[in-house]
Order: structure tokens, then C-alpha cells, then sequence
């Protein structure tokens, strides 16, 4: 056993890098699972490093059985999203710290944006999510607000997008880079499609990291 024991996904391949830690990895998506397991492959961390199809409302593990857990702004994206962290604490150690973080609403944002974001991407996110709303649903009897850190958003000029866009997909993606460049400027419309709601609603918007930790 390592320094620590974890259940998360994407970040397990950099906290490896730097602690050689072990993880449990989890999505509802088996391409995800594919996908992470040919990374963990690729960087001799497939013995440390397990990752396996599951819903975040059932964790297929026995209580108690992690130091930290990591949610990287995923609570948002979970209907039953109190059940799902009923799960968490289920399976964390006494004493475990819950790493999470989650994009909030710093002021109020009219319903224009919330529906560009839901055009975007197929989700429409709630204004009511404030930094009180997390404060409030994490703040159970059996969890103590360990150490957070809030940032404030902004968007990034427009041209300043487009022209990470357009160098993210002609040069820095190793996938991208290599089609025909009818090709690469679909890509280019649809992330710029995708990222232009977004950007705009970060001038609302701050994001939370906090850790909680269990009684």
C-alpha cells in the first residue's frame, strides 16, 4: 500500500507521478474507462492504478476503505447528486479528507446565458448554484470543512479564444494535427461553438476547492 489510497479518475495518473499513490478509478462511460486505463498502461501504472464502470450512486467498494477521495467538479453533473456523496463518506476512512471542487454563481446570471451553456453542451446548469449552496450540501453531521480556496472567473478576450482554438487543434492535439484542414476547421467551429458560451459565463462564475474531511 502507498502513501494513499484514492478513488478517482483522471488525476490518479498525476498524483502516481508524483507519489507513486494507488487509485480507484470510476465513470458511467466504458470508453472513459478504455481510455484511462490504455493512459495508466502507457505509463507502467496499470498495477497501482484500477479503473472499472460504475455509478457514482453505488460505489462497488467496502466502507471505509479510502484516505482521499477526489470529485473534480462532478457533483454538479449528478442528479442524485446527495446519494452519490452519501456514497463518498460511505467509503471514506474516518479521518479521510473529500478533495472536490465546483464552478459556482458569484452573482446573478440571466436566463440567456444558462440557455446558450445548455445549447452548448446539453446541460443547463443552476443559478441557484452559489458558494453557499456547496457550502450547504457538503456541510453534513459526519463532515468538517477542512481548508478551501475560492477563485474569481473571467472570460478571455475573444480573440484570445479563437486563437487558442484554432492552435489547439492545427498544432497541439496530436489527433487533430494530422487531418486535412477542411477537417481541421470543422473541429475548430464546433469547439469554438462550444466555447464561446462558456467563456461568457465565467464573468459570472468563481470555482471552489475544498477539502472536508470525515469525522
Amino acid at each position: 500500500m502507498s502513501a494513499y489510497r484514492s478513488v478517482y479518475v483522471a488525476s490518479s495518473r498525476y498524483c502516481f507521478s508524483k507519489t507513486s499513490s494507488s487509485a480507484e478509478g470510476i465513470d458511467i462511460s466504458e470508453i472513459a474507462i478504455s481510455t484511462a486505463r490504455e493512459k495508466a498502461t502507457a505509463m507502467g501504472a496499470q498495477d497501482k492504478l484500477r479503473y472499472q464502470v460504475s455509478d457514482a450512486c453505488l460505489l462497488p467498494f467496502s466502507d471505509d476503505t479510502f484516505t482521499h477521495i477526489l470529485g473534480g467538479c462532478n457533483f454538479a453533473f449528478i442528479q442524485e447528486r446527495s446519494k452519490a456523496l452519501a456514497e463518498v463518506v460511505r467509503v471514506l476512512r474516518p479521518q479521510g479528507v473529500i478533495c472536490t471542487s465546483n464552478f459556482y454563481y458569484r452573482k446573478k446570471t440571466g436566463q440567456e446565458i444558462i440557455n446558450s451553456v445548455y445549447n452548448a453542451i446539453g446541460f443547463r446548469p443552476d443559478p441557484d448554484w452559489t458558494l453557499k449552496y456547496w457550502h450547504d450540501f457538503f456541510a453534513r453531521e459526519d463532515l468538517e470543512l477542512y481548508d478551501e480556496k475560492n477563485h474569481e472567473l473571467s472570460s478571455q478576450p475573444q480573440e484570445e479564444l479563437k486563437e487558442n482554438l484554432l492552435r489547439y487543434v492545427s498544432t497541439e492535439n496530436e489527433f487533430t494535427r494530422e487531418l486535412d484542414e477542411t477537417i481541421q476547421n470543422a473541429f475548430y467551429e464546433r469547439y469554438l461553438a462550444i466555447r464561446e458560451p462558456l467563456n461568457d459565463q465565467r464573468d459570472y462564475q468563481g470555482v471552489t476547492i475544498q477539502l472536508w474531511r470525515k469525522k
